[in-house]
């Protein structure tokens, strides 16, 4: 479950803050907006009061069957991570939901599995994960689902973003706001490979039903890069909207225009696919194309469900995404 220092971090404050606000303590003198502030980090990372929790969970542990294990790669701190922490806290909300215990199965590169003390009848593997870590996680047990795109359809279940949806949202709010000359950024990142290959393909194929030619910007890794692949993009295409694929940093792009002295979104027009909560970059609100995380969890949790109930074969499921209007474009119709 989501921590307080968890909620501090995404809040901006301290956990000392945080802990006072959640316990609705009148006598703490901050602002309004810090309060809503916090309490939507709450909502979002699924935190759920101690003593709630608590009471719950005397009243099921007789009742529990099954213990399902959230598989995790040690990462650094990245919009990889910050995903993969946000779908965690989805995954175990709704494994609480359903008197499910959990046990974390953090992994790294060159570790072998470890002896958990524990019977797993199912795991909810988050992220990419090489073979030989997924044969790892085949020793606990045989009843895994990928959250995220699996490495495998043919051999393991998964469920992933509707990744081409979200590029078909994203255009059509531009397209209903008068632009027509978008530019897609996408992640070089290897891991992002795949990913980034997927949503190109989508764009320029929904750029041209639409009767126009997209441009494609590769994202760079470092902050220089970023600014140099930006720059760029604006004086060879001169586009009015941009586009920011799954992996992309959205703050180190607001970041770079704002550095470049181009206004979101009286210059630029910008919508961000994939993202897993609101954004706000450097105070300025994203449009942004949102993963559902808790209907990809509940969905996950259902295809374990299938394999208790002796279902065999893999399955796949695309979870659709909802835009959401934050005031990041501008509409360009008189």
């Amino acid at each position: 479950m989501a921590t307080l220092k968890d909620i501090a971090a995404l809040a901006g404050v301290s956990p000392s803050t945080v802990s006072r606000v959640l316990q609705e303590d009148a006598t703490l003198s901050v602002t309004e907006q810090t309060r809503e502030r916090i309490r939507q980090a709450a909502q979002e990372l699924g935190y759920v009061k101690p003593q709630r929790k608590n009471i719950q969970k005397n009243v099921s542990n007789e009742s529990r069957k099954y213990c399902v294990g959230i598989a995790q790669m040690a990462v650094q701190e990245t919009p990889e991570e910050w995903y993969c922490m946000v779908l965690k806290n989805a995954v175990e909300q709704a494994c609480f939901a359903r008197n499910l215990e959990t046990v974390p199965l953090f992994l790294a590169e060159g570790l072998s599995a470890k002896e958990i003390g524990r019977e797993l009848q199912g795991i909810i593997a988050i992220g990419v994960f090489p073979e030989h870590v997924i044969q790892q996680l085949r020793t606990y047990t045989e009843n895994i689902v990928f959250l995220g795109d699996g490495p495998d359809d043919s051999k393991y279940y998964s469920v992933v973003p509707h990744h081409t949806l979200a590029i078909e949202l994203a255009l059509n709010h531009l397209f209903a706001n008068g632009h027509r000359k978008i530019a897609f950024i996408g992640s070089k990142n290897k891991k992002e490979a795949a990913l980034f290959e997927m949503q190109m393909f989508a764009f320029l194929h929904a750029m041209s039903c639409k009767g126009e030619v997209g441009s494609i910007v590769e994202y760079g890794g470092s902050q220089e890069e970023v600014k140099s692949s930006l720059k760029d993009m604006c004086e060879r295409i001169q586009p009015t909207a941009l586009l920011l694929g799954a992996g992309v940093s959205a703050g180190a792009v607001v970041y770079t225009l704002r550095e470049m002295g181009i206004s979101i979104p009286e210059d630029m027009s910008v919508v961000a696919c994939s993202m897993t909560r609101q954004q706000d970059c450097y105070g300025i609100p994203l449009t942004a194309v949102q993963i559902m995380r808790q209907e990809m969890a509940e969905a996950a949790l259902f295809w374990l469900e299938q394999m208790w109930a002796g279902d065999q074969y893999p399955k796949k499921a695309l979870v659709p995404s909802k835009l959401e209007d934050r005031g990041s474009v501008r509409s360009l119709l008189s």
